[in-house]
């Protein structure tokens, strides 16, 4: 909630600082407004990026079920026979259990960070394209301010939205440069 206030009184004074410009028919102050998820979800290469990471994100999640079972077929195994093994085979089983259950843990904390990691790799070019493209349509079009919704605006009238726009000139650049290579 801090985030949002802060970012609603980063407004208010951007927006007072305009307002209070004196402002003719010629220097009228244009705003626009995009969301960065909605671009993302809807650019080509947003979703390029979504579906590389989803893959990705199911094969570990295959490779640790894999594991999970294993682990869960020798507790089972130890519940049934602990009555009937000797105390080294018992200390044994328990000994492979543990290191399994930690094996799974470790794998589970790798692959979360991998696929964070991925997830920045893939992203970060889209949104490095996505700020010049930005620039330049708020140029080319007038806008004296585009502001990120889903950064903390409280209130937006839809007919300032231009993140489809935005997303066909994300998808327009990064096919040019497809084609370029």
């Amino acid at each position: 909630m801090p985030q949002k206030l802060l970012a609603a009184l980063c407004l208010g004074l951007t927006l007072t600082f305009f307002v209070s410009q004196p402002v003719s028919a010629q220097d009228s102050v244009k705003i626009g407004t995009m969301n960065l998820q909605k671009i993302l979800a809807i650019s080509e290469s947003g979703q390029a990026a979504r579906n590389s990471v989803t893959k990705k994100l199911e094969d570990y999640q295959k490779k640790l079920r894999k594991q999970e079972e294993t682990i869960i077929a020798l507790k089972d195994e130890i519940e049934k026979k602990s009555g009937v093994w000797s105390e080294a085979v018992k200390t044994k089983k328990e000994r492979e259990f543990r290191r399994l259950a930690q094996a799974l843990e470790e794998e589970s904390e790798y692959a979360s960070n991998d696929i964070k990691t991925f997830e920045q790799e893939q992203v970060e070019p889209i949104l490095k394209e996505l700020e010049d493209i930005i620039v330049d349509y708020g140029k080319s079009k007038g806008y004296s301010l585009i502001l990120d919704i889903s950064k903390g605006v409280l209130y937006e009238d839809e007919s300032l939205d231009i993140s489809e726009e935005l997303a066909g000139e994300l998808d327009k650049r990064l096919a040019a440069e497809k084609t370029e290579n």
